[in-house]
């Protein structure tokens, strides 16, 4: 997904390596975590950062990463849930239709949320102007 990267370009940067590195990938679509995906498009294996939180640097309000997490990434009933790895037959496949347990998550793409630290060295100056 190196064409979502590259959009990201300065003055604008990217929270989420920013804060993790780059070491935590940060997927926000997972379709080997998030069972949700894997039931209705079991063919895609993709994971990816599709959702971001961006930044712009070079302005006179100073923004800065306090923290990112993810949220809505983990399922609605987490004891109904089977492992991701585990083979699911055909007649399963259907029948879960009737019984979304086992797959239910918030959504199809994990959430992000952040907490920045906004601050205006004009208004924090000594109010001459």
């Amino acid at each position: 997904w190196e064409y979502e990267d590259s959009s990201i370009v300065p003055p604008w940067e990217d929270v989420w390596p920013r804060l993790h590195g780059p070491d935590e990938p940060g997927y926000t679509w997972d379709s080997q975590r998030n069972l949700y995906v894997q039931q209705f498009l079991p063919l895609d294996h993709r994971r990816m950062r599709l959702d971001r939180i961006t930044v712009l640097g070079g302005t006179r309000l100073a923004i800065t990463p306090a923290e990112i997490h993810m949220f809505a990434d983990l399922p609605v009933f987490p004891e109904a849930c089977r492992s991701p790895s585990e083979p699911l037959s055909w007649l399963g496949w259907l029948g879960s239709f009737y019984n979304p347990r086992w797959y239910l998550y918030p959504s199809d793409h994990f959430g992000l949320s952040a907490s920045l630290h906004i601050s205006d060295d004009q208004l924090s100056g000594d109010g001459s102007d």
